[in-house]
């Protein structure tokens, strides 16, 4: 158990949210059917965008993630502090972090 601190819907309506515990889960209805840890040590999902059915999160470890809608990490970035907004449009991914860098 622990907080979920972002949601978002992917193409097909599952919902997909991020945890405290650095976990992203993707659920059915009320019921969690995968749970991915992608931060290993405790910090928290802070942000998390759905774009072209990609899941788009990063939060503690100052790392963006870039999953399919499996969950799956297709690519990370590393970030100048912890990502706090994230968008994307093309190609081109825009990055708001806790220190106040727009990357």
């Amino acid at each position: 158990m622990c907080s979920l601190t972002t949601c978002a819907f992917l193409d097909d309506g599952t919902a997909v949210a991020g945890g405290t515990n650095g976990s992203v889960y993707l659920w059915d209805k009320n019921y969690c059917k995968k749970e991915v840890k992608l931060i290993p040590k405790s910090g928290a999902i802070h942000t998390l965008r759905v774009v072209d059915n990609q899941i788009i999160c990063g939060g503690y470890d100052k790392k963006l993630y870039i999953l399919n809608a499996d969950c799956e990490t297709v690519a990370t970035h590393d970030c100048p502090d912890v990502p706090r907004a994230v968008d994307k449009q093309g190609d081109k991914i825009i990055v708001g972090c806790l220190n106040g860098d727009i990357v």
